[in-house]
């Protein structure tokens, strides 16, 4: 759609713009499927993997995201299923090298949007073991059962706006 990278190969920051032109081209096309599922953004937690983007900058660009997809759904005959791109579990807390630990990022996300979490239709977790080691029986944070971290965050973290609605989040991995 859309050249996603600088000339040096990191990734660029979606837009807005970004957002129209996917729902351009998905007007365009015969959806194989009635649900299409959309990822937004990738490893926000690594600066070179979303545009060097901040936990507040990226909130709100997939507030605007989800609110298209979401009027773009409504005006068709498919369903999109969205949600934001899975965070790195293991990351470290160093944003002037353009990585942020993952709770840092997502208390930062909604903070700057609380409601951000009552419009995901979907959790995406990135949960696998740092550097793909330890065992597969392993749970928390940093394990094949993140998720499962990630999840009680948001619960804590839900805004009274629409209570339960973690609780109902599909997980995809």
């Amino acid at each position: 759609i859309e050249k996603g990278f600088t000339p040096s190969g990191q990734w660029l920051m979606p837009t807005v713009q970004t957002v129209q032109k996917f729902i351009r081209t998905l007007n365009g096309a015969t959806p194989y499927a009635k649900t299409i599922y959309v990822v937004l953004g990738n490893e926000p937690t690594h600066g070179a993997m979303c545009g060097s983007c901040t936990p507040e900058s990226f909130a709100k660009w997939s507030m605007q995201a989800l609110e298209l997809l979401d009027e773009a759904s409504d005006e068709h005959e498919y369903d999109i299923v969205a949600g934001l791109a899975g965070q790195d579990l293991a990351s470290p807390q160093a944003p002037a090298q353009g990585y942020y630990d993952a709770e840092v990022f997502m208390a930062g996300m909604f903070k700057a949007e609380p409601d951000l979490i009552c419009n995901l239709d979907v959790w995406i977790s990135h949960s696998y073991p740092n550097s793909f080691v330890g065992s597969p029986f392993d749970a928390g944070r940093r394990s094949p059962r993140g998720y499962e971290w990630e999840l009680d965050f948001l619960q804590r973290n839900e805004p009274v706006s629409c209570p339960g609605h973690v609780k109902s989040l599909p997980v995809l991995i």
